[in-house]
């Protein structure tokens, strides 16, 4: 069962039995921790500026080559960053 799931059960528990946290993650069997975890990912703005930028310029490159090109102006985002926002963008 995904982890979603588990957080609105625990979240359901919460409400609806005025029980602990403790006691509503055992149940939903999800650790406290993973109930309280927020994700810190830094926002993408800056990476699609940039990639739109370069698709406009050269609207038959490549991922692979707009990569490179990323890499020669100086950005050090991770590969699999850019692959994730071109596919979501520029796709």
């Amino acid at each position: 069962m995904s982890t979603s799931k588990r957080r609105a059960w625990v979240e359901h528990f919460l409400e609806q039995y005025e029980v602990s946290v403790a006691l509503a993650c055992e149940v939903a069997g999800l650790n406290r921790s993973v109930y309280y975890y927020t994700h810190k990912r830094p926002p993408d703005d800056e990476v699609i500026d940039a990639l739109l930028l370069l698709v406009e310029r050269h609207p038959r490159w490549g991922l692979p080559k707009l990569f490179k090109r990323l890499r020669h102006q100086g950005k050090t985002w991770n590969k699999k960053r850019v692959e994730r926002v071109y596919n979501r963008e520029c796709s």
